[in-house]
């Protein structure tokens, strides 16, 4: 017999700014506050919210509390993530309760029935463009993805990280990836539990294997990436509809759904019957 399924809505690249402050004529605020308003109506069974980084644009502690401002309407377990356009220390002073490691890292895990979720700080701190907005693993973010996954080899893991750990296919992306991808990738692949990774940082839905690893990415909740592959342009963006995750778990499956909620709504913001 099928177990049941549980739901965990994942969204990610928020880029909030200061009230006002658009992104390509985008106001990031009111475009994740629509896609959480649409997550929280039509899954309100979901077990948990992740978000996969990008949370603001510049890293301002008045972005982190516009953030915290929208985040007062979910009533379910929330885990945040960093990524390249966040700041370490200001998203710690606005979120002091989040987990960190012991080394200040914004990293924890959470068992999820027979299913641990590993989030993983890909942030990079530099005042050097490239450097500063691809990704990064350290010894010591890595040795706790070692410890984690040695205690827990009697259950499957998922992998929740900002910047892909392999190239996809976008020449100026590929550029800013995590930076120690095969380090990283050679660590993972001694171990047989890991089901899935799941990334962000491209503005893109992308799915595919890397190795012997499954991999979903999703859309920005703001702006996106446009399929300009051969583009050594990291900042291009293009006003397409945003989305978001949905992750249906069971003992025996793992299901990733995404959700295009600006073209499934109508301008009520409701379904019809055709």
């Amino acid at each position: 017999m099928i177990s049941k399924f549980e739901k965990i809505i994942v969204m990610t690249d928020l880029h909030l700014r200061k009230q006002e402050s658009l992104i390509i004529g985008l106001d990031p605020i009111k475009k994740f506050s629509n896609a959480l308003d649409h997550a929280l109506l039509i899954h309100p069974d979901a077990k948990r919210l992740i978000i996969i980084g990008d949370l603001t644009h510049q890293g301002l502690e008045c972005e982190y509390h516009e953030l915290r401002l929208i985040l007062r309407k979910v009533k379910i377990p929330i885990s945040l993530m960093l990524g390249n356009h966040d700041v370490r220390s200001s998203f710690v002073s606005v979120f002091p309760e989040i987990p960190l490691d012991k080394n200040g890292f914004v990293q924890s895990s959470f068992t999820f029935k027979n299913y641990l979720l590993l989030f993983l700080d890909t942030l990079k701190s530099s005042s050097d463009y490239k450097a500063k907005h691809e990704g990064v693993l350290c010894k010591k973010r890595l040795d706790w993805v070692k410890s984690k996954l040695d205690e827990s080899k009697k259950k499957k893991v998922l992998i929740f990280m900002h910047h892909p750990p392999f190239k996809v296919g976008f020449k100026a992306m590929d550029k800013i990836r995590l930076s120690n991808d095969l380090e990283f990738l050679s660590l993972i692949s001694k171990y047989s539990n890991i089901q899935h990774l799941f990334a962000g940082h491209v503005h893109r839905t992308i799915s595919g294997k890397i190795k012997n690893f499954s991999f979903s990415m999703f859309k920005s909740t703001c702006h996106q990436m446009p399929m300009a592959i051969n583009s050594n342009n990291t900042s291009l963006s293009t006003n397409e509809p945003s989305a978001y995750g949905i992750l249906f778990l069971s003992k025996e499956s793992i299901i990733v759904h995404t959700e295009d909620h600006e073209i499934a709504r109508n301008s009520e913001g409701i379904f019809e019957d055709y």
